[in-house]
């Protein structure tokens, strides 16, 4: 089993460098290729997952409320699916979006990897480490773009770094800056990490996502109250640690503060062209947006229109104030509010089904009998987090966050234990093997979408109708994705 736990772990680790992963060769070099990276990372982990589980039983995790949700998610999204008006896209997804079965197959795969290989808090503090490295880069290219500086590419007004988008960057960065206060506690590396949360945190104002902010406020408040009456009953002894909480809640609640009151003011020296009348008909807009979900949802309530079917539901009950009279309008492919999203695409059972993974950090919690210090970081995070999902949607890099957190307070419930690396000829000839057969099935389930979408892109560059008609050509034959994207 050593092989197979050296890979695995490696796998793992990979999965954090996710939002360092685009490259320009792609149609949607974002989101398209930190999908499929992730994807390509769950094929690899898929068969030597399994074979660990059935030859070593001392492998499987021991079940909890946690694991339960989230295998009940993913079970879900399958069968609510068959009932989707196109099921081949909202099983495979299309290549602007997160949010197929397909990718959250792929999640679920790696959220049991790292319930699998990480059963004890020093090999947690480790991979958190990791991470802070990660995200510290991520927030210094993200404060590169605010300074302008010549080799960083960037437009529009707001940062968004390595993953694309501001919002999806205020998202990844609030989970992160959670997991970085948690770390605190790591007192060997404890000066990085209070950097780092510091550089994450003024990255995150320059994202200028307002919900995303205020939340970071209220979840270190809520986490210096709890510290605080753990101090009290006795639970903590340290009042350095309380003093640092404190001094660290209070510069982010300022920060925060202040980004949300001046970023009116800030915002037109980006763009001297957005003015207030345009921020107010993006208001009025969502609003709007969201009345179309609503209508969307009454239409189909149990089931749903099916993942990533919103666009859908938009153009059915289309709401003819969105049209500006100035020959364009606005269209939505998701409603800004992801509990409608899942409403509207999956119906109640769905929405409920999600709910359950959101709150099932809180039953697991009540039943630990020790490390509340976990608990009182990462579920305020979680919670400011659900909160953030109300004004926007999941993306794959705070999705694969969430998991991560999610997969370590189902790990660290008191029960911890080493499985010795131990395995005999024969299982090191089947592990060697499952790897190569991994690798295959990547080869087989990656290849034929990953051309499509190079294709596609060279299509969208070249400059020849010539040469764009035969790209477009050769993606046309390789999937339906390919098809939606030409058209």
């Amino acid at each position: 089993m050593h092989i197979v736990r050296k890979w695995l772990t490696g796998i793992a680790y990979a999965s954090l460098v996710t939002p360092l992963v685009f490259s320009v060769l792609f149609s949607s070099p974002y989101i398209f290729v930190q999908v499929h990276f992730i994807q390509a990372l769950a094929v690899l982990a898929l068969m030597p997952l399994a074979f660990c589980w059935i030859f070593d039983a001392r492998s499987r995790p021991r079940s909890t409320g946690i694991d339960g949700s989230i295998l009940a998610f993913g079970l879900g999204l399958i069968v609510i699916n068959g009932f989707s008006v196109n099921r081949q896209l909202s099983y495979m997804g299309v290549w602007e979006r997160f949010g197929s079965v397909t990718d959250w197959a792929a999640l679920i795969v790696l959220f049991f990897t790292f319930r699998t290989i990480f059963t004890i808090k020093k090999e947690w503090h480790r991979y958190f480490i990791f991470h802070m490295v990660i995200a510290t880069i991520v927030a210094v290219v993200g404060l590169a773009q605010a300074a302008r500086l010549p080799f960083v590419f960037f437009e529009g007004t707001r940062i968004f770094s390595t993953l694309g988008n501001p919002a999806f960057l205020g998202a990844y960065l609030l989970l992160s800056i959670g997991i970085g206060v948690y770390c605190l506690r790591i007192v060997r590396y404890r000066m990085f990490i209070a950097a780092s949360v510091i550089v994450q945190i003024i990255a995150l104002l320059y994202t200028y996502t307002r919900s995303a902010l205020l939340g970071l406020s209220v979840a270190l408040l809520m986490i210096v109250l709890i510290a605080s009456w753990q101090i009290l009953i006795h639970t903590y002894r340290s009042r350095r640690m309380l003093l640092l909480l404190g001094m660290v809640a209070l510069f982010i609640i300022g920060s925060s503060i202040i980004g949300i009151g001046v970023s009116h003011s800030i915002r037109p020296v980006f763009d001297a062209a957005r003015s207030t009348e345009i921020v107010d008909q993006t208001t009025k807009s969502r609003l709007i947006n969201s009345q179309i979900g609503v209508a969307g949802f009454l239409d189909k309530p149990l089931f749903g229109w099916g993942t990533g079917m919103y666009s859908i539901v938009f153009q059915k009950y289309y709401d003819p104030r969105l049209y500006y009279n100035s020959d364009n309008t606005t269209f939505f492919d998701r409603s800004h509010n992801e509990f409608l999203d899942r409403a509207v695409e999956t119906g109640v059972f769905g929405l409920l089904l999600w709910l359950t993974v959101l709150i099932s950090p809180v039953w697991c919690s009540l039943k630990k009998q020790k490390d509340n210090w976990s608990i009182a970081i990462f579920l305020p995070f979680i919670a400011v987090y659900a909160t953030y999902l109300v004004f926007s949607f999941s993306s794959i890099a705070d999705s694969l966050l969430l998991i991560v957190i999610l997969a370590f307070i189902a790990s660290t419930d008191g029960n911890e234990k080493t499985i010795a690396n131990t395995s005999n000829r024969q299982q090191k000839v089947l592990s060697i093997v499952m790897i190569f057969f991994s690798v295959g099935l990547l080869l087989v389930t990656q290849l034929k979408i990953v051309t499509a979408n190079m294709l596609v892109r060279r299509g969208e560059t070249t400059g020849s109708l010539a040469h764009a008609t035969y790209f477009f050509r050769g993606a046309w034959q390789l999937g339906m994705a390919s098809k939606i994207r030409i058209v």
